[in-house]
């Protein structure tokens, strides 16, 4: 696992069956915070997505979070995305941009103005179904997102779907 610093949220998105939505304080750092996310119960075995490993009946995500801006009308890459098989060079070469810090040692890019700080985002014009383009990813090699509102950390594991956390 990548260094983490408190000057930013390292959301974590965990779906564990029947339980809320809710975040949760991580246990490193009283400065960083965990998303946990439920879905019903599922029969079956549990089977986790290429990018989380099965820890009891959830599946916990092997990297820090960071979050993207993806054009909602690159379907195929938000597809890779939500099921967890996206990598680096996917993102890059399909124009997706790292938010957060706009300073050093992050150099990331702002969080665009239709997804401001109180998660109370509004849609991409044109997107089906209506999303901001923000998406949760874990992937390695990759500095985890800082700057982040837990209300936009929230939102954006929301729209990764099972690419973070499954259960």
């Amino acid at each position: 696992m990548q260094s983490t610093s408190a000057r930013h949220i390292e959301p974590r998105l965990v779906h564990r069956v029947g339980a809320r939505r809710r975040w949760v304080a991580s246990p490193e750092s009283p400065n960083l915070a965990s998303l946990a996310l439920a879905v019903p119960a599922r029969t079956g075995t549990l089977k986790c997505p290429a990018d989380s490993v099965k820890v009891g009946n959830a599946c916990i995500d092997l990297y820090e979070t960071s979050v993207w801006q993806i054009a909602p009308a690159n379907t195929s890459l938000v597809k890779q995305v939500q099921k967890g098989k996206v990598t680096l060079a996917d993102l890059t070469a399909g124009g997706a941009v790292q938010l957060g810090c706009t300073g050093a040692p992050y150099s990331q890019t702002a969080y665009p103005a239709n997804f401001p700080n109180t998660g109370q985002w509004t849609p991409v014009l044109g997107s089906v179904p209506p999303s901001p383009g923000v998406y949760a990813v874990s992937v390695p090699g990759v500095l985890p997102s800082s700057c982040t509102t837990w209300f936009q950390a929230a939102q954006a594991c929301l729209f990764c779907r099972s690419s973070v956390i499954q259960a």
